[in-house]
């Protein structure tokens, strides 16, 4: 779970021993900057690479940065969606 606060932070939570606790790991504190709208987050796992991403973009402009986990951080992708993806 991926919770996403008005100012646009991030914090990554899960479920143990029957509460929920912050993830030391996280996305950037602003994982969108200059965000407009709400900010969402999907996370994706390639089975197929064993590979963990998430999406994270902004329902009002459209705009889009994509994370992959590279050397024990969350990092932003060189190749992303287009500004605004559905022209």
């Amino acid at each position: 779970m991926l919770g996403i606060l008005k100012v646009g932070k991030s914090i990554q939570y899960y479920w143990s021993d029957g509460k929920w606790t912050a993830m030391e790991i996280n996305l950037p504190a602003v994982p969108l900057p200059g965000a407009k709208g709400d900010v969402m987050i999907r996370s994706y796992y390639d089975e197929k690479y064993s590979k963990s991403y998430y999406i994270v973009y902004d329902t009002a402009g459209g705009r889009s940065i994509q994370y992959s986990w590279s050397d024990g951080k969350w990092s932003p992708m060189e190749i992303n969606l287009p500004e605004v993806p559905l022209k």
